[in-house]
C-alpha cells in the first residue's frame, strides 16, 4: 500500500499554492512484517497459557494421586480400627493408638500437600528463608546432598510475583531431580544482578544426564519451568547428555 508524505508547498507571487512537494513509499511490506510478528506473538502468549493450564492440570492431578493413594488409604484404615476397638476389648487401646497415630500421619501428609501448593513462606519470610526451609527439609530425607548459594537483596528488590515463579522454577526442578537423575548432590545458585537489572538461577546436579531434545518434546515439567520463566521475561537453557552432569 502506497502512502504519499508532503514535505512542503510551493507557493507563486499572490501566495496561491502551485505545487506540493513530497514523497511516495510503498508500505506494504512493512505493514506485512509487523502483522506477522503480531501473529506469532499471540500464538507465542497462547502456547505460555496452555502449558501453565497444563502445569495447573499436572498439580491437580498429583494432588488427587496423593489424596486418594495415601491419604484415603490411611483414613479407610484408621476407620476400620475404630470400628474393630467397639467390639474388641483387649485390643481396643491398642487400636485407639494406632488411629490416633494414623491421623497425626494424615495431618503431616495434608500440610505438605498445602505447603507445596502454597507456600505461605514466601510471603511470611521471604524468598531466601523459604530456599534454605526447602534445601533443609531435603537434607532431612537424606535422599541428596543440597546446597543454596544465594547472592542478592531479593526480598527487597523483587516483587511477590517474582518471587513466587523463582520458588516454583527452582521447585520443579528439585522434583525433576529427585525424580529422575539419580543424583547425589544438588547445587542452586541465585544471583541478582541489580546494576544489570537480571536474575541468575543455575540449579545443577550429579545426575545421569538426559537427551534435552526427547525431554522437550514430552517433558511437562520442563515445560512449566520455561513458561514460569517466559512470563517474566526469561530464559532456560539445558546444559545435559546422557552420562553427564544435568544443568
Amino acid at each position: 500500500m502506497p502512502s504519499f508524505r508532503p514535505r512542503f508547498l510551493v507557493f507563486n507571487k499572490e501566495g496561491k499554492a502551485i505545487r506540493m512537494v513530497g514523497s511516495m513509499q510503498d508500505i506494504t511490506e512493512k505493514k506485512e512484517m509487523e502483522e506477522r510478528l503480531l501473529q506469532q506473538e499471540v500464538h507465542k502468549q497462547k502456547l505460555v497459557a496452555q502449558a501453565m493450564v497444563d502445569a495447573q492440570e499436572k498439580e491437580r492431578a498429583e494432588i488427587g494421586k496423593e489424596l486418594h493413594d495415601n491419604i484415603n488409604q490411611i483414613l479407610s484404615t484408621t476407620k476400620l480400627y475404630l470400628e474393630l476397638a467397639k467390639s474388641d476389648n483387649e485390643e481396643r487401646l491398642n487400636l485407639i493408638n494406632r488411629s490416633a497415630g494414623n491421623i497425626h500421619n494424615a495431618i503431616r501428609q495434608i500440610r505438605n500437600i498445602s505447603r507445596s501448593l502454597v507456600p505461605a513462606s514466601i510471603g511470611d519470610l521471604g524468598l531466601i528463608d523459604s530456599l534454605n526451609d526447602l534445601v533443609e527439609s531435603l537434607q532431612l530425607t537424606r535422599a541428596i546432598q543440597a546446597e543454596f548459594h544465594p547472592m542478592g537483596n531479593f526480598d527487597e528488590k523483587l516483587s511477590d510475583k517474582t518471587k513466587l515463579m523463582l520458588f516454583r522454577i527452582i521447585q520443579e526442578q528439585v522434583n525433576n531431580v529427585l525424580k529422575h537423575s539419580g543424583a547425589r548432590h544438588l547445587v542452586i545458585e541465585l544471583i541478582l544482578e541489580e546494576t544489570e537489572n537480571r536474575i541468575e538461577l543455575n540449579i545443577t546436579d550429579d545426575g545421569k544426564g538426559f537427551n534435552p531434545e526427547k525431554v522437550r518434546k514430552k517433558g511437562l515439567g520442563l515445560s512449566n519451568i520455561r513458561s514460569r520463566a517466559d512470563l517474566f521475561g526469561g530464559k532456560v537453557t539445558i546444559q545435559s547428555a546422557p552420562g553427564a552432569v544435568a544443568n
